[in-house]
């Protein structure tokens, strides 16, 4: 996983399935990364829009069960954008952080680029020698084996 900074903090929103009557949650519908300089729109009680204006785009939640549902997500991400606002120091140690992340994972990525054996790599025999040098590589160009 990379850290990044975008140019503006972020927050995650996950939606997962619900069985209200049962009172359980089950698997993850919907993931998002939300930078926080977005701009939310209250178009109807139930729909809110999330406009991103450096890229035009927009992201649409309507809430079929509850005005209210609508209301605490409205009310979730206001105060996550305000804390941020309202806190310049701590937006600026989140930046520090994620640039000096970025820049371990770079120097470990070009550590264990000098230590790839190419000669075991390109003659490809299957053995594990040539899959661990494999690995080395995708990890290298930052490639999971989920993303395979």
């Amino acid at each position: 996983m990379f850290l990044k900074d975008v140019g503006a903090p972020i927050t995650v929103i996950r939606i997962h399935q619900e069985d209200v009557s049962a009172g359980l949650t089950g698997e993850l519908l919907f993931e998002y990364e939300v930078p926080l300089n977005c701009q939310m729109e209250k178009l109807q009680p139930k729909f809110t829009a999330l406009a991103f204006l450096d890229s035009g785009e927009f992201v649409g939640f309507h809430f079929n069960s509850s005005v209210a549902d609508c209301s605490l997500f409205n009310m979730k991400l206001s105060e996550v954008v305000e804390t941020l606002d309202a806190d310049g120091l701590k937006n600026k140690a989140l930046r520090a952080v994620a640039e000096q992340r970025e820049q371990q994972i770079r120097q470990a990525q070009i550590k264990l680029a000098k230590d790839i054996k190419m000669d075991i790599l390109l003659k490809g025999t299957g053995t594990s020698e040539h899959e661990r040098e494999l690995y080395k590589l995708l990890a290298v160009a930052g490639i999971s084996l989920e993303d395979l």
